[in-house]
């Protein structure tokens, strides 16, 4: 299967019928020379490098050997899929049992390792939509209620979801545009398109709809907790980038109930 997704050619091998249903949208006929392989497959187990991991956090060890880089992945603190990134090909192996799953997260850190390699980008958790000529970010922690807003914005404006949960943000041509991935949470909400990014709102849980500008370094403050590319996909000079543009950005911070006030408390700000 032969994608384009947010600038970035790729042919995927791969094994559920998940995430071959989330990549429909993103299929085209044109097969490039430079695409990028992502493959996957069961297996019984692993071999990993006889050293101590390069990089360990709680859910993954990275090993550098040679030109490849080796993600060992864990999920309570059982190795359960191993990810060997090279040039332009990624080979995912898996335990067998719940496929689906392992493979739409797997192909996540597949898919946006070689896109963050490729472009000028940053994924940002949030919920994304395009409103008239604007396009926003909702951004807040998980459970505070982004989803919710957004789908209010869905119900009383129409408007079109670009992504629920993960963004991919490039820059391009000296503006900074959202494009729409297939990797976007529980939700598996999201649109194959591009929309450039005007407004970045973050929400927090409020009994009355009110709304305020928030300064640079609080929406700096606000950002880093939601950008989440894990550190070793990180290029320090696009990162230093990417979050200046980002701090050129109108924020808002948005207090707000679960109501169609908080639709209308926000649209009004959007259109000042």
């Amino acid at each position: 299967m032969n994608c384009l997704i947010a600038k970035t050619n790729f042919e995927f091998k791969l094994i559920s019928n998940l995430m071959n249903s989330q990549l429909e949208k993103y299929v085209v006929e044109e097969v490039k020379d430079n695409r990028i392989t992502i493959e996957s497959k069961v297996v019984n187990n692993f071999v990993l490098p006889n050293k101590e991991a390069d990089i360990t956090s709680k859910f993954y060890k990275i090993y550098y050997e040679d030109n490849k880089i080796i993600q060992a992945q864990y999920e309570n603190d059982n190795l359960y899929a191993v990810l060997t990134y090279q040039e332009n090909y990624c080979l995912i192996e898996m335990l067998p049992g719940d496929i689906g799953r392992k493979e739409y997260l797997l192909t996540e850190y597949a898919g946006v390792y070689y896109i963050l390699k490729e472009q000028e980008a940053i994924l940002i958790h949030s919920s994304s939509f395009a409103y008239k000529n604007k396009g926003v970010l909702v951004i807040a922690k998980s459970g505070t209620g982004k989803s919710t807003h957004v789908r209010l914005w869905k119900e009383y404006e129409n408007v079109i979801q670009i992504n629920d949960d993960k963004n991919i943000i490039i820059l391009e041509n000296n503006k900074l545009m959202i494009y729409g991935n297939p990797w976007s949470g529980k939700s598996f909400i999201d649109q194959n398109i591009s929309k450039e990014l005007t407004d970045l709102v973050f929400i927090y849980q409020n009994k009355e709809n009110v709304i305020k500008s928030v300064s640079k370094k609080e929406q700096m403050l606000l950002l880093l907790p939601q950008i989440t590319n894990s550190s070793f996909m990180y290029d320090k000079n696009k990162w230093n980038k990417l979050t200046n543009q980002l701090l050129l950005i109108n924020g808002k911070y948005l207090g707000c109930n679960i109501s169609q006030g908080a639709v209308e408390t926000l649209k009004k700000a959007l259109e000042d």
